[in-house]
C-alpha cells in the first residue's frame, strides 16, 4: 500500500512539474520575439552584464561548448550584436536550468550540428 502510495505522489510531482514547464513554455511563446527588440539599443551597463552574466554561466555550469557554437563564425563574444548575446543568454539560462533540474541536454535542443553552420570551403 505504501508503495502505491509513493508511486501516486511521485506520479503526482512529475505532472505538476510537467505543467509548470508547458506554462512556462506558453508564456515565452506569447512574449516578443527577439527581432521586437533588434530596434532598442543596450547601453553599455547593459551589454557588461549580460556579457557577465554568460561568462558566470559558462564558468560555473561548464557551458563552452555552448558559447563555441554561437561563436562558430565570430572571434569573440564582444563581437556577437546585442540580439545574438540575447540568444545566447537564453540559451545558457535553458541550459542552467536543465543542468539544475537533471535535464539531459540532449533532449533541450541546444546542442546544434555546428557543421551544417559552416562556410562554404
Amino acid at each position: 500500500m505504501k508503495e502505491a502510495q509513493a508511486l501516486q505522489a511521485l506520479a503526482q510531482a512529475l505532472a505538476e512539474k510537467i505543467e509548470r514547464k508547458a506554462a512556462r513554455e506558453q508564456q515565452n511563446s506569447t512574449l516578443s520575439t527577439p527581432s521586437d527588440y533588434e530596434c532598442i539599443a543596450w547601453n553599455d551597463p547593459t551589454r557588461q552584464l549580460c556579457l557577465q552574466r554568460i561568462r558566470l554561466l559558462t564558468r560555473a555550469y561548464q557551458l563552452d561548448w555552448l558559447v563555441q557554437q554561437h561563436l562558430l563564425t565570430r572571434p569573440s563574444l564582444e563581437a556577437l550584436s546585442n540580439r545574438q548575446l540575447r540568444m545566447l543568454l537564453a540559451d545558457a539560462e535553458q541550459a542552467r536550468e536543465a543542468i539544475s533540474e537533471g535535464f539531459p541536454l540532449e533532449h533541450t535542443g541546444l546542442i546544434t550540428n555546428v557543421a551544417a553552420q559552416l562556410p562554404e570551403a
